[in-house]
């Protein structure tokens, strides 16, 4: 096993890009195989992490043995990393564009889903919504939504309690579309857990 804060600081460097090896590194490095490569100037991460850890991969990938992730300064180091990746196991590859086609000649990929992330540019200021409640406590009427997104009650109340607050907008006392507001690694915060009911969904609001 690899280095804990050696391997945080090279992820750390490119926080927005490594936003999920931060998240997993910080919350199950006791738990997967972590490896850092280093060959002179350039390096490389590869994280494994067992599929049933995190509640989402072992509701969605519930097949699979681990979940693969890498980030490397430069394609040199990759052979080393590939090398280290159970090739007798039930994988899932968590991979950014370039790194997946590094990688497609060694494994035979079937790619099953996209995330596409967005960030603001800094000191960007929004006007406020005068529907919008923002709550930094859990409103249990609004946990349907984010379980339809497939967040368990445990994850949410571990947002909660590391500063989360949620965003939401009601007809009356009814939830209409919702959101959680989460500490993404140290420095990054996401928006997540974004759901519109049904019947709302002709005003334009969304559900991811």
């Amino acid at each position: 096993m690899s280095s804990y804060d050696d391997i945080m600081c090279y992820l750390r460097r490119n926080p927005l890009k490594n936003v999920t090896l931060l998240k997993m590194m910080t919350a199950y490095h006791q738990v997967m195989d972590s490896y850092l490569v280093e060959q002179a100037e350039h390096w490389g991460i590869l994280l494994l992490l067992p599929a049933d850890v995190f509640a989402y991969d072992r509701r969605v990938y519930p097949e699979a043995d681990y979940v693969v992730l890498m980030d490397y300064s430069n394609p040199e180091v990759l052979s080393d990393l590939i090398s280290r990746i159970p090739a007798d196991a039930s994988l899932v590859f968590k991979l950014q564009q370039e790194a997946r086609i590094a990688v497609a000649p060694h494994f035979p990929l079937t790619q099953v889903r996209s995330f596409y992330s967005y960030t603001t540019t800094p000191g960007q200021i929004f006007k406020p919504d005068m529907e919008a409640i923002v709550n930094d406590q859990i409103d249990e009427r609004l946990l349907p939504l984010w379980m339809e997104n497939g967040y368990t009650p445990e994850e949410i109340a571990q947002y909660f309690e590391d500063s989360a607050f949620s965003v939401a907008i009601y007809k009356e006392l009814t939830p209409l579309s919702t959101c959680i507001v989460f500490r993404n690694g140290e420095q990054i915060w996401e928006i997540g857990a974004v759901h519109t009911a049904e019947p709302a969904g002709d005003r334009g609001w969304l559900s991811v």
